[in-house]
């Protein structure tokens, strides 16, 4: 094969992969925006890193408000943790949930199963990285806090998220 001929095979496959990436991610975005209330979601990363917590000897108080909330303390000297629809990791799920699906050297039956280990990976590890950034955030200074909830918080997402397809990716061969 000429090596025009590669180009070309090579255009059209990221562009497949493009296309059907672009449409499972604004099917699966819109079903959930539509369907799945947003306090069920920050509810359960909420009480999940709450329990959390509490291994670390932190105990807070769930409040079902939009955003959910995390009070950690006496009444007097009281933090409020929002836990918000960014914090839930939803969208970074539904970024890995797409690349798994318009992956072309797989399957469906693996493509289920890379599916299935994400929502497990993500179920178990968002509320641990929730928990660890509050932990920190409590026994740091402001611009720590910031620091870690700006980037690292952002950063570790994208590291599992990259883990979790490797693994897969793997898995596939």
């Amino acid at each position: 094969m000429k090596l025009k001929e590669k180009q070309k095979k090579v255009l059209i496959q990221v562009l497949n992969f493009l296309a059907i990436f672009i449409s499972v991610y604004l099917i699966l975005m819109s079903l959930t925006l539509l369907i799945v209330p947003l306090t069920l979601i920050e509810g359960y990363h909420a009480i999940a890193s709450n329990e959390i917590l509490k291994m670390a000897g932190i105990e807070g108080k769930i409040v079902f408000t939009e955003p959910v909330q995390i009070l950690i303390g006496e009444q007097t000297n009281q933090q409020t943790i929002l836990i918000s629809f960014l914090c839930s990791g939803l969208i970074e799920l539904i970024v890995l949930i797409s690349c798994i699906s318009a992956t072309f050297n797989a399957d469906l039956k693996k493509k289920l199963k890379g599916i299935a280990l994400a929502l497990v990976a993500w179920l178990i590890l968002n509320p641990i990285r929730i928990a660890l950034t509050i932990l920190i955030a409590l026994n740091a200074s402001v611009e720590i806090a910031e620091i870690v909830h700006g980037i690292l918080f952002k950063l570790s997402l994208f590291i599992i998220i990259i883990g979790i397809y490797f693994v897969w990716m793997k898995y596939v061969k």
